[in-house]
């Protein structure tokens, strides 16, 4: 990567698909709230050859997790870019 990108806002991004201007392209191509969660916690673990120690709640994995200000829902799809992240944690075995 060039620069830093905000995981919630690549998740925003994928789910809103809006320009600038406001502009909608390819609605039918959003991805649900529960949908850019996944792709930015368990299927970036999987590309990184990783998901075998981190990505899901398991007995055996990191307790590597992220602790938003609120819930990330589908009602909220408009603002996830602006959720505020409270902390991070991971404990490794």
């Amino acid at each position: 990567m060039v620069t830093g990108v905000s995981p919630l806002f690549s998740a925003w991004c994928a789910v809103n698909r809006q320009s600038l201007t406001g502009i909608v392209y390819g609605e039918d191509q959003c991805l649900t709230v529960d949908e850019a969660m996944r792709v930015i916690t368990y299927n970036h673990a999987w590309l990184e050859h990783q998901d075998d120690v981190r990505s899901t709640i398991e007995i055996g994995k990191w307790a590597d997790f992220t602790v938003l200000e609120e819930e990330a829902t589908q009602e909220i799809r408009e603002h996830l870019k602006d959720i505020r992240i409270e902390g991070t944690d991971i404990m490794i075995n």
